[in-house]
């Protein structure tokens, strides 16, 4: 079966030049009494996600990454149909079942990204939700988050967790990638390299992951897991995170 989304545009620059002189090329080309060669720019144009089609494979599901790469293919609008590969991956994280992928998209100019929610079920890994961030910034409806300095687009939520009590939200600019999630708490081992931090006087914990240096950071909070993260580093990972109300809060992950 496929599944049908729908990216969005955003506008990109593609540089070509002209030769003013368009007769027979010769050596007289390169010779300095040769004034009249010009170079043009051609009109803005871009390459961006048309649609993205959802592919079932049930040979992709041995990690988050591989399902992005083999489950997704894009049509662009210059008609091109692309793939993303495991080294497009801008950053991926997993807590046990739950997992967000962050992959390029090639051929794209300005470059755009998919954004993947994952859930591993039966030790098969399957899509959850899809978005194209945005680069339509705002920073007025952060509503309290602390997120680091700069201007961000806001979406809907993506699911997490099989039902609407799991979520994803996520805020986005030409630069970052920033997620906060929660999903009802299911048992879970600690990720290798974590480090214990207090949060509000409770129990979190947070790790950086390489090569790119992004940052996760999580808590326990009412039956949930909060988890925040992306491009940051562990100092802003953890002022998000200690920024957040309580997931009981009816107006979560914003505390006004």
């Amino acid at each position: 079966m496929k599944k049908i989304f729908f990216g969005v545009l955003i506008v990109s620059a593609i540089l070509t030049g002209c030769d003013a002189n368009t007769g027979t090329r010769n050596n007289s080309l390169f010779s300095t009494n040769d004034t009249n060669v010009t170079t043009q720019l051609s009109p803005q144009e871009s390459v961006t996600i048309k649609t993205v089609i959802a592919k079932d494979d049930p040979n992709s599901s041995d990690s988050p990454m591989t399902v992005v790469a083999k489950g997704l293919q894009y049509k662009l609008s210059n008609g091109t149909m692309v793939s993303s590969s495991r080294k497009d991956t801008k950053w991926a994280f997993s807590l046990d079942d739950h997992s967000v992928v962050i992959a390029s998209v090639p051929e794209t100019s300005p470059e755009e990204y998919s954004l993947v929610t994952l859930l591993n079920k039966s030790g098969k890994w399957v899509m959850a939700g899809i978005a194209n961030p945005s680069s339509n910034f705002t920073r007025n409806t952060l509503r309290g988050i602390d997120l680091p300095n700069g201007e961000y687009a806001i979406a809907s939520p993506l699911p997490f967790g099989g039902t609407a009590e799991g979520q994803v939200w996520y805020f986005s600019n030409k630069n970052k990638v920033i997620v906060i999630a929660k999903y009802p708490r299911t048992p879970f081992s600690m990720p290798k390299g974590t480090k214990h931090v207090s949060v509000h006087g409770s129990d979190a914990w947070v790790m950086t992951k390489k090569p790119n240096a992004v940052t996760f950071a999580f808590t326990l909070d009412e039956g949930n897991v909060v988890l925040v993260g992306g491009d940051v580093n562990e100092k802003q990972a953890i002022a998000i995170l200690k920024s957040l109300p309580l997931t009981t809060s009816g107006t979560f992950p914003f505390s006004k």
